[in-house]
This record gives structure tokens, C-alpha cells and sequence, in this order.
């Protein structure tokens, strides 16, 4: 991944911020706005329900190992031409929520293997990962 605007880390930051629940959200990748999001995690997530891991760049077969071991995978891009980590976290059968101008939105079959939301918007991420949360019946530790 890359910490650019165009992929709007911020957006799944002040999202996980809102959650009701534990959560640890990991990031991948590199760029010009990953100090901010790295300040914004030590200044905000101050809650012992929420952890956040930033694994830089990484070969490819450990995203796929990321991609087996965790949730979800959430793409919350401005705009993706198609964002092909989606059909990966999809083989690895994680639920993926993406934004609505992710173009591999279109192998999203909503409440199945994942659900999009409309970009930009905090208040459903948050929701979609609070379903997900509850659909999926994961524990709360």
C-alpha cells in the first residue's frame, strides 16, 4: 500500500477510532503522509481496546500471509483503478470493505465476502466494520 491522499488513509483511522469494540488494525506500506497517520495513532489511540501495527513495505508473500491471519482487509481509496489486493484477500477468504470508487468493488458481493461503502464516509465504515464484528461473531479480546 501506499500513504498517499489518493488512498485516504485517514478515513479508516478516524473510523477505527469510533469503534465500540477491541480492534487492532495493521497498515502496510510507505509514503509521504505515513508520519502523520503514525502521529495520529500514538496521539489517539490511547484506549487499551485499540492497537495498530505499521509493517512498511513487505514482499509479497507476506501480504498474503497478512491477508490470511487477520479479519478484513479495508481499502478506503478516493479512487482505485482496481485495487487488486481485493480478489488476493478474497482467495484468502477475508471479508473486504472497500470504497465506492474502488473499481474491484465489483466482485464485492454485499454480506458475503465483504461490502462497500460510499468514499469518505467514516460513519458507514464504522458501521461496516461493527457488522462485520457482529455477523462474524468475533470475540471481543
Amino acid at each position: 500500500g501506499q500513504f498517499i491522499q489518493r488512498k485516504d488513509p485517514f478515513t479508516l483511522i478516524h473510523a477505527f477510532k469510533k469503534l465500540k469494540f477491541r480492534a487492532h488494525l495493521s497498515f502496510v506500506g510507505s509514503g509521504p503522509l505515513l508520519k502523520r497517520c503514525k502521529k495520529i495513532v500514538l496521539k489517539e489511540f490511547k484506549s487499551e481496546k485499540l492497537s495498530c501495527d505499521f509493517y512498511g513495505q513487505v514482499d509479497h508473500s507476506q501480504i498474503l500471509h497478512l491477508l490470511k491471519t487477520n479479519h478484513v482487509l479495508v481499502l478506503p481509496s478516493r479512487f482505485d483503478g482496481y485495487g487488486f489486493v481485493v480478489s488476493e484477500a478474497i482467495d484468502c477468504n477475508t471479508y473486504s470493505i472497500v470504497s465506492s470508487e474502488v473499481g474491484s468493488k465489483d466482485l464485492i458481493k454485499e454480506g458475503s465476502i465483504g461490502s462497500v461503502f460510499r468514499v469518505g464516509s467514516i460513519s458507514q465504515l464504522v458501521n461496516q466494520l461493527s457488522l462485520h464484528f457482529i455477523r462474524s461473531g468475533l470475540p471481543n479480546a
